[in-house]
C-alpha cells in the first residue's frame, strides 16, 4: 500500500489524535473515515473496537485477555477474516501508537493469537 506523509503542527496532531481518539480510532483509520465516508468498513470497525475497550474496563489490572475474549462465539464467528485482521491491526497500532495506554501486548499465542495485559 502507498504512503504517504502530512505535515502539521504540534497543536493539529494532538487535536487529530484527540478526534480520533473520542472516536475509538487509530490516526490513520480516522482519516481515512474522514476522507472517504462512503467505505462502511470504518463504521463496523468503530463498533468492534468500542466493544474490546469497554470489555477492557471491565478487567482487573494485569488480566490477560485475547480479542475475541470480548465478543460471543457467535458474534465472533459472523465477523469474516478480514474482519478480524482490521480489527486487530487497528487494536495494536493504537497501543504502539498511546491511543490505547492501559493495555501492553504480551506476545502471540502457538495459534498466532495476539495476547495483552491490562497494565493499569
Amino acid at each position: 500500500m502507498p504512503t504517504i506523509s502530512l505535515s502539521m503542527t504540534k497543536v493539529e496532531l494532538r487535536q487529530l489524535e484527540k478526534m480520533a481518539n473520542e472516536k475509538g480510532m487509530p490516526v490513520q483509520d480516522f482519516i481515512r473515515a474522514k476522507l472517504f465516508p462512503s467505505r462502511k468498513e470504518y463504521t463496523p470497525l468503530l463498533i468492534l473496537l468500542r466493544q474490546v475497550r469497554e470489555g477492557i474496563v471491565q478487567l482487573e489490572i494485569d488480566d490477560k485477555f485475547s480479542i475475541p475474549d470480548f465478543f460471543t462465539d457467535e458474534q465472533w464467528e459472523r465477523l469474516t477474516v478480514g474482519d478480524r485482521l482490521r480489527l486487530g491491526r487497528a487494536f495494536k497500532r493504537m497501543i504502539d501508537s498511546g491511543d490505547i495506554d492501559n493495555v501492553t501486548f504480551e506476545g502471540k499465542t502457538s495459534a498466532n493469537l495476539a495476547v495483552y495485559r491490562r497494565s493499569k
